[in-house]
C-alpha cells in the first residue's frame, strides 16, 4: 500500500486524529502528524497505541474517507 504524502516544500500540515463522542461532545483522544511516505497502517497503529496507552478500550474503529 502506498504511503500518504504531504506537501513537498512543507507548507501544508497533514494530520490524523482519533476522536470519540461523549455526553454529546466530540473529544480528541489522539493526534499524529503525517510524514511523507507514512503508510495508512502506520498512522492507524500510532493512533491506536496512543488511545490504549491512556487506558481506553477500543470497541470499534471507523476510518473516514481521507484515510481509506
Amino acid at each position: 500500500m502506498e504511503g500518504l504524502g504531504s506537501s513537498e516544500n512543507g507548507s501544508s500540515w497533514n494530520y490524523a486524529t482519533a476522536t470519540t463522542k461523549y455526553d454529546g461532545k466530540v473529544l480528541l483522544l489522539a493526534f499524529v502528524t503525517q510524514v511523507n511516505g507514512m503508510s495508512k497502517e502506520e498512522i492507524v497503529k500510532i493512533l491506536v497505541e496512543q488511545v490504549v496507552a491512556m487506558g481506553f478500550k477500543i470497541r470499534l474503529i471507523t476510518l473516514d474517507a481521507s484515510i481509506l
